[in-house]
């Protein structure tokens, strides 16, 4: 995937370098290593002056990288598994969907879905809890590079959807293409044109891979750990694995195949 497909600067943490091999081989963090100042010694046969320096971290400093280097991993395999479960969902209608009688959109079948994938990363479901899912499908005046594009760049994003996304930002870069695609941490707040629903917010992991030579996977999933970033609003929503499959026409245009589960 080109690297290019995702913003360079990181607002939370260092920017992504492709050349530091994938996620779970990192072992730098984002805290910045502390230099002491040099020790000189005087060398009794000469006037020579030798500088040394010593490169240390403090405990806190590494507990601080260790939590970081766990948490980065923790993210990528989240998205990874997230990214499989959307291509079965894209690629299967029965058993997971079904179609409903009243609107004509189609509906996770939950008691199969649960069975079939794990979602340890979301805290358990409450009895004021809802859960929505749909899918459906179209075809959107991109290609499937440009649409990948709108989905990285929250402005872009915000532009594509004016009267849903009313914020949207980028909080870290976590992976620009050293797997084979990009991954970041997002903001989002939409708003659904109904007196009657409130604006939802989301704090989720994006990524974004080549499948093949035509097709690109979108996936969307919560990670509860940053909620505190969070805007301290009494009420907040959660994604499951959700998102796109993007596949390519040939002709500036692209097939979208979008499913939500939140």
């Amino acid at each position: 995937m080109d690297s290019n497909l995702a913003p360079q600067i990181s607002t939370l943490g260092s920017p992504s370098n492709s050349s530091d091999g994938s996620l779970l081989n990192k072992d730098t963090c984002g805290s910045p290593i502390r230099y002491p100042p040099l020790r000189q010694e005087n060398n009794q046969n000469t006037n020579n002056v030798h500088a040394h320096s010593m490169i240390s971290q403090s405990p806190q400093e590494h507990d601080e990288c260790n939590q970081h280097s766990r948490q980065q991993k923790i993210m990528f395999e989240t998205v990874v598994a997230s990214m499989n479960e959307m291509v079965e969902l894209w690629k299967m209608n029965d058993p997971f969907w079904v179609d409903s009688s009243s609107d004509r959109r189609c509906f996770i079948y939950r008691e199969i879905y649960g069975r079939k994938f794990s979602n340890q990363v979301l805290p358990p479901q409450t009895s004021t809890g809802r859960i929505e899912s749909s899918k459906d499908c179209g075809i959107v005046l991109m290609t499937a590079v440009e649409l990948i594009h709108n989905f990285l760049d929250p402005v872009k994003w915000m532009n594509l959807f004016p009267t849903i996304v009313t914020k949207a930002k980028t909080i870290e870069v976590l992976d620009s293409g050293t797997w084979g695609g990009s991954m970041q941490l997002m903001y989002e707040k939409l708003h659904i044109l109904s007196p009657l629903v409130e604006a939802r917010e989301f704090l989720f992991i994006r990524g974004c891979r080549q499948l093949d030579a035509t097709t690109w996977i979108m996936v969307d999933i919560s990670y509860d750990i940053f909620n505190d970033i969070q805007s301290g609003e009494p009420y907040y929503s959660l994604k499951f694995p959700s998102g796109c499959a993007i596949q390519d026409m040939g002709n500036g245009q692209s097939k979208n195949t979008y499913s939500t589960d939140t």
